[in-house]
């Protein structure tokens, strides 16, 4: 049996809240980034979009998996998986398939290669990592901070060259979802690690959304 997290009794709720506030966010990210694309025609950009498209399928699978998955332990609420395949172990990895598909194709993005081999092996190279690893969650947010902390320096690149507006926007959501991510390989065991980790979430694709609406 595996852990993947530890939600406080009082936040039971306010989770599925934020996963949906979550899944709105990454949506109206993809769909901003599909109209800026059908006008632009910038491959980039609807990369971008792509990426979004599949966080906010994982959201939407995450919000499923705490509705109904979720079980009460020592006075907190978590999200185990077993070794055995149902329907919650299903859920849960492709929570976790969609997830590091969106983060994936962010990095691919920000590369600007066009080159699908190298797309490939990006996405080979990060689920053979997760899958032959010790602690795989760890693993899991690693990649992931990895992935974001890339991505960041990307954007902080672009508006040290352009002096933009809505890439500072960016700049400054990416760096709220890496906080959000980053804050687990510190500490796992804290209940509230969770919560910050939220907060952090939500302030980010905020900043994001803020970006391509201007």
């Amino acid at each position: 049996m595996v852990q993947l997290y530890s939600i406080p009794t009082w936040f039971d709720g306010f989770n599925v809240a934020f996963e949906i506030l979550f899944l709105i966010a990454t949506a109206m990210v993809a769909f901003y980034s599909f109209k800026i694309y059908k006008i632009s025609s910038k491959k980039e950009v609807k990369l971008f979009g792509l990426a979004f498209a599949s966080l906010a399928i994982s959201y939407l699978i995450l919000a499923i998996v705490n509705i109904f998955f979720l079980s009460a332990d020592s006075g907190a609420i978590i999200l185990t998986i077993e070794r055995m395949m149902d329907i919650k172990n299903i859920a849960v990895s492709s929570y976790i398939f969609f997830s590091i598909m969106g983060f994936t194709t962010l990095l691919y993005t920000t590369l600007k290669i066009e080159r699908l081999r190298i797309y490939g092996l990006l996405v080979l190279l990060t689920f053979t990592a997760i899958n032959f690893s010790f602690n795989k969650i760890f693993m899991i947010y690693f990649i992931t901070s990895l992935f974001l902390l890339f991505i960041n320096y990307h954007y902080l690149r672009e508006y040290i060259d352009k002096k933009r507006v809505n890439i500072l926007l960016v700049l400054i959501g990416m760096a709220f979802l890496f906080l959000s991510n980053a804050i687990f390989l510190v500490e796992t065991a804290y209940i509230s690690t969770y919560v910050v980790s939220h907060i952090l979430e939500l302030i980010g694709y905020t900043f994001i959304i803020a970006s391509l609406i201007k």
